[in-house]
């Protein structure tokens, strides 16, 4: 089953890669990826296996958890616009390694998503629309908030 689901993703990936347009192409293949079922709406669930997904393709090694340098780059976009700017923004490791290990495993990961979910989900609906995914997927609530005020 979780092939099957990896294969219908890539397959959706190659689909609206072609499709998207060039400025928004990466958000949107997430989006598509990540709406399951596809309604236009991210619920819960589907949000936790999107999450699930992304840890898992992080995770280089295969260790079942996230160090530091496996998280440094790729955990959070760097590339954002906010407010027409190009930015950065960084997101602390130790916001995720809740129990301070010094690795992330993905109960930490996805626990800290759900949490994203809710901030993000601004009609509470319990589902992200595409505004609502786009400005998760681009950091520009809690993350950006942390990029300016803490430094790692």
């Amino acid at each position: 089953m979780k092939n099957l689901l990896f294969i219908t993703s890539m397959i959706l990936l190659s689909f609206v890669s072609a499709h998207a347009s060039e400025e928004n192409t990466e958000i949107e293949v997430a989006f598509t990826v990540a709406d399951i079922f596809p309604n236009g709406l991210i619920d819960s669930g589907e949000f936790d296996i999107y999450n699930l997904k992304t840890f898992e393709s992080l995770d280089m090694d295969g260790s079942a958890s996230l160090d530091r340098e496996e998280c440094a780059n790729d955990c959070f976009p760097a590339n954002v616009n906010i407010d027409g700017s190009p930015g950065v923004i960084r997101y602390p490791f130790r916001v995720l390694d809740a129990n301070k290990s010094e690795s992330v495993t993905a109960a930490e990961y996805l626990s800290h998503s759900r949490k994203q979910f809710r901030v993000y989900d601004d009609d509470k609906n319990d589902s992200l629309n595409k505004d609502e995914f786009y400005a998760f997927y681009q950091g520009l609530k809690d993350r950006t908030y942390i990029a300016d005020k803490q430094k790692e």
